[in-house]
């Protein structure tokens, strides 16, 4: 396999972030010139450029080196159905792996996050239900940067931890200057939030339309614009209300230590930007698996919301559903980004139909699935297979570490041996 890298022109490269025409390119968007780019192997990881932009494009035949490998049976399990509330668990939200070897635990429906050491063994439990300073109305999700543990709560407040478990502070909800929430997306290595906002449009026109982002980062009370992006597909029909494209292509960001990636799955490409909120890397693969949406997948959309409005209270909003509903004919390119954070890099995963259900957060996948591991720079590093009915939601240099369920649909948090080769 050979990465192949290119120069662009500052003009080539605004046209290829969004299409012109419909949606004109902010004048605030970061893009540097590579000065001199040579082709490179991958796996040296070494390009001859003098500045910042680099585009690493892979052939339709071409494949990583690398043949990493997850060990065929868990390293670590924690989660009971019998056991005592510190370890039974519904609906986790997040699960990390710090530095020392513990294991960080976020529970929606308990709104607590759960420490456990490195054999799995219970040691501490922070936050509860809750408005005040350290409690969470909902806990949607948890992130790390070098020294705290960031958790929000659905609502755009964001509590800080220790790492140990101190409660630190609470801040949020932060509005862009036109007075939308913004989303967060995760934190830098140096404690940088970043997040990003939609604009409303005032109208959306009959058919399919792109709708587009704006990435930042918060800078203490600032708002900083990095880059705009293509968000997510919009269908209306006439004398409907707009809906999006079931199954079609929505942006994927994720934060690592040192750079923050955005893509956009109509193709296999992200894009990379550093602390800084530069542009650094651009990398597109010509192929991946293609999927078709069936009427299997349809079904399984359909599942979640008749469980998330059951009854004769839903009846007519699942009614509703069904007959306005428009579905893409093939899935997207890529479906999820998971931070390794020890190892900087980034595991790009597939979408699977049970990511876009209801009901139920986080839902294992029925089957097996491939994740491609980029570096951050953009060298497409191996493929991994992963069980079926494992969740991904963080990874390392040894480890990858998710949530299960079980055949009597017992949820747990497991963690394998990566192998690197």
């Amino acid at each position: 396999m050979s990465a192949k890298y290119h120069g662009l022109s500052a003009t080539d490269e605004r046209k290829r972030l969004l299409p012109v025409g419909r949606i004109r390119p902010q004048s605030y968007l970061l893009i540097a010139l590579i000065a001199h780019a040579a082709p490179s192997a991958a796996n040296a990881q070494t390009v001859k450029d003098s500045i910042t932009v680099r585009l690493v494009s892979y052939g339709a035949n071409e494949h990583p080196a690398g043949q990493w490998r997850i060990g065929s049976r868990p390293v670590l399990r924690i989660g009971t159905v019998n056991g005592p509330a510190s370890t039974t668990f519904s609906n986790v939200a997040n699960a990390l792996r710090l530095n020392d070897g513990s294991i960080v635990i976020a529970d929606m429906d308990s709104r607590q996050i759960r420490f456990f050491n490195p054999a799995g063994h219970y040691i501490r439990a922070i936050g509860r239900a809750g408005s005040g300073p350290g409690e969470f109305e909902s806990l949607w999700h948890l992130w790390r940067d070098r020294n705290r543990l960031l958790a929000s709560d659905g609502t755009g407040r964001i509590h800080a931890f220790r790492t140990q478990g101190r409660y630190l502070n609470t801040t949020g909800p932060v509005l862009s200057p036109s007075g939308i929430r913004i989303r967060p997306h995760g934190f830098l290595g140096n404690g940088t939030g970043i997040g990003s906002f939609i604009e409303p449009v005032a109208e959306v026109p009959v058919g399919e339309s792109e709708a587009a982002g704006t990435l930042v980062k918060i800078v203490g009370d600032r708002v900083v614009p990095i880059a705009r992006f293509l968000s997510h597909v919009t269908v209306r029909r006439p004398a409907q209300r707009p809906a999006g494209l079931v199954y079609g292509p929505a942006a994927v960001i994720a934060v690592l230590r040192e750079r923050v990636c955005v893509g956009y799955p109509r193709t296999y490409e992200f894009r990379c930007f550093d602390d800084r909120g530069a542009l650094r890397t651009i990398t597109r693969r010509q192929d991946w698996p293609r999927r078709k949406v069936i009427d299997l997948h349809k079904d399984v959309y359909f599942a979640g919301i008749d469980r998330a409005n059951p009854g004769e209270r839903g009846a007519a909003y699942r009614r509703r559903v069904r007959e306005t509903s428009v579905f893409a004919t093939e899935f997207p390119a890529f479906g999820r980004f998971v931070t390794a954070w020890d190892s900087d890099e980034l595991w790009i995963g597939p979408m699977i139909p049970q990511d876009e259900t209801l009901g139920v957060l986080n839902e294992p996948p029925p089957n097996s699935t491939t994740w491609s591991v980029f570096s951050r720079d953009g060298l497409w590093l191996s493929d991994v297979v992963l069980p079926a009915r494992f969740h991904l939601m963080d990874a390392g240099s040894d480890y990858v570490l998710g949530v299960m369920r079980d055949g009597d649909d017992v949820e747990f948090v497991a963690m394998y041996r990566l192998y690197r080769s």
